[in-house]
């Protein structure tokens, strides 16, 4: 809002939180056709680092090889960067700073709750889109040259187990915490195909191999993911087991890490949420002490519930297709991506995404129906419907396309297997026609994302010309 009021632009809210910037259109192109550029204002993050300032880090990549010339990422890489799509926000504001740009009416809209739902884009205030203009989405992230032209709908399942009572363990009883670690993670909807592997469900797939060895394995807490759009590459289970069994659970683990990392050779996934041979053999799952004389203990039948559920959960793409214009593509799959555990109850949060409304709703009743009533409450959102353009009818792929081209020479469309709210945002405004552009961006959703800064002042170049290109239009 402060460069908004620095800039004289006009600023409106709706009531879920979104905001519309309006700017003037330069002094005679009032008439040009509207334009909206879409960003959002949420990013993917642990909760503790919410609120933490990111210091990033220009660093070079040299010449050779997948990545070459300048990146940044966050120091240290314990965070996420959160270019996606904070900076998609900066591009927008940018563009409408620089006095160079001729441009006609123009509105930088920022969403709310992107990562979490969709939440902005599916309660917007649809006054707030100008009739008949252009979305231009800059929350892409595969380069200047990559014009998306479509995406998958998606809906979240959240299940919830009360937990109305706790048992008080053995006095030789001992806590010990298993921490799954070293999976890749990633953006569930880009990489679910790539075998990261699913932390969550390999916890589970653990804790079922101490209790068919005789374990006596009580469970006080499950954590794991950060975000339901994020596969899980870290998770925690807080046990209780008999004090002298511990060398044996060792002994299990270290098993079941080893037979991991030996698997798939042939690409055949033996464990529910296992990775590829390759990655796996980053895989950690330490053992390690609880702190505490006084363990309490998730009941015996939710505990089984539980773990059941976790390991027969479907996770990973399930199908995919050849798609127009854009090639093959994964069309319906699922992650599940966060599971929390309270004193009085545990929740598990999984997300499906489909490019047909129709499979991505029946997905859903599949995953409701995974959840015994009895023992666990179970609330869902409504799917959203994919998005897809036509480059042969859509004014705005047009554009976007003479854009590229303008600016780097070529141009290739793209869909993604993920959420974009540009579909969501077209189907409610009147007469809408949408791209989503944005820089390169790599790993996502996880400590280790970075963004091109070659890519990056591409793709402003690319933004910049479909606005002055926009206002040319007759």
């Amino acid at each position: 809002n402060k460069i908004a009021q620095e800039q004289g632009w006009e600023v409106q809210q709706d009531a879920v939180g979104n905001v519309a910037m309006s700017i003037p259109a330069t002094e005679g192109l009032e008439g040009a056709t509207p334009v909206v550029i879409q960003g959002h204002m949420d990013i993917v993050t642990k909760e503790e680092d919410q609120h933490v300032p990111r210091v990033g880090e220009i660093y070079d990549a040299g010449t050779e090889g997948d990545e070459t010339g300048l990146w940044m990422r966050t120091q240290g890489q314990n965070m996420t960067l959160g270019a996606d799509n904070k900076m998609g926000v900066a591009m927008a504001v940018g563009a409408m700073m620089d006095e160079n740009i001729k441009h006609g009416p123009v509105t930088i809209l920022v969403t709310v709750d992107e990562e979490t739902g969709m939440t902005g884009a599916v309660q917007l205030d649809p006054k707030l889109l100008p009739e008949s203009s252009i979305l231009i989405n800059l929350d892409a992230e595969d380069g200047s040259t990559e014009i998306c032209i479509g995406c998958a709908g998606s809906t979240d399942v959240t299940a919830t187990f009360p937990i109305f009572t706790r048992e008080t363990l053995p006095e030789d009883f001992k806590g010990l915490n298993i921490e799954v670690a070293g999976l890749p993670g990633g953006h569930s909807g880009i990489e679910i195909h790539n075998d990261n592997g699913n932390a969550i469900q390999l916890m589970a797939a653990v804790l079922s191999d101490l209790v068919e060895e005789g374990i006596d394995v009580r469970v006080l807490a499950l954590n794991g993911g950060s975000a339901r759009n994020a596969i899980p590459s870290q998770s925690v289970a807080s046990i209780g087991i008999p004090a002298d069994k511990e060398e044996e659970v060792k002994a299990i683990v270290k098993g079941f890490v080893e037979s991991v990392k030996a698997h798939n050779v042939l690409g055949a996934n033996e464990t529910p949420g296992e990775p590829s041979h390759e990655k796996a053999q980053g895989l950690e799952i330490t053992v390690s002490d609880l702190d505490g004389d006084i363990f309490v203990a998730i009941g015996r039948d939710t505990q089984k519930a539980i773990l059941d559920i976790l390991e027969s959960i479907p996770t990973g793409p399930f199908s995919s297709a050849e798609l127009p214009n854009v090639g093959e593509l994964v069309t319906l799959s699922n992650n599940l991506g966060v599971i929390t555990t309270g004193f009085n109850r545990v929740e598990l949060i999984t997300m499906a995404r489909g490019a047909n409304i129709a499979d991505l709703e029946a997905k859903l009743g599949e995953l409701i129906e995974l959840f015994p009533r009895n023992i666990a409450l179970v609330d869902y959102q409504e799917p959203t419907a994919g998005w897809l353009e036509d480059p042969t009818e859509s004014l705005a792929i047009k554009i976007a396309t003479e854009a590229a081209e303008a600016v780097a020479g070529s141009h290739n469309y793209k869909a993604y297997h993920a959420g974009l709210e540009a579909g969501i945002i077209i189907d409610k405004g009147e007469n809408l026609s949408g791209v989503a552009i944005g820089p390169l961006i790599k790993e996502g959703h996880t400590p280790r994302e970075r963004v091109s800064l070659e890519s990056l002042d591409e793709s402003i170049a690319v933004l910049n010309q479909i606005i002055r290109r926009v206002a040319e239009l007759d």
